[in-house]
């Protein structure tokens, strides 16, 4: 019984650390991506997850969801995309991956 329990125990920690590689590599894919419409369904899937477990266990490893996640990513571009004086609002919100400028200046103001 306890080498049974041993090995499942064994088991269990290795599929958790395949699904933290996993997620890991799905994280420098986001950042590499961010600024195309990214949407957790087809994040998970591309993981072979249900969009629960993907998100728990994203949750788990970055301390926020993988929406929350993209959209960091997306303004922490904005304000470097914005330093420069030549970029209207419209365009910089473009360049960031987000369709409505109004949408990224909601978005601006509530995550600064």
């Amino acid at each position: 019984l306890v080498v049974h329990l041993s090995r499942i125990y064994s088991e269990s920690i290795e599929a958790e650390k395949n699904d933290l590689f996993k997620v890991a590599e799905l994280a420098v894919y986001i950042e590499q991506n961010f600024k195309r419409s990214l949407k957790v369904k087809e994040l998970s899937q591309m993981l072979g997850f249900s969009e629960r477990h993907f998100s728990r266990i994203f949750t788990n490893i970055y301390g926020t969801s993988p929406i929350d996640y993209i959209m960091k990513l997306r303004l922490k571009h904005s304000c470097v995309l914005l330093k420069n004086k030549e970029l209207n609002v419209s365009d910089v919100a473009v360049q960031c991956g987000f369709e409505d400028s109004n949408y990224f200046t909601r978005q601006y103001r509530k995550g600064f």
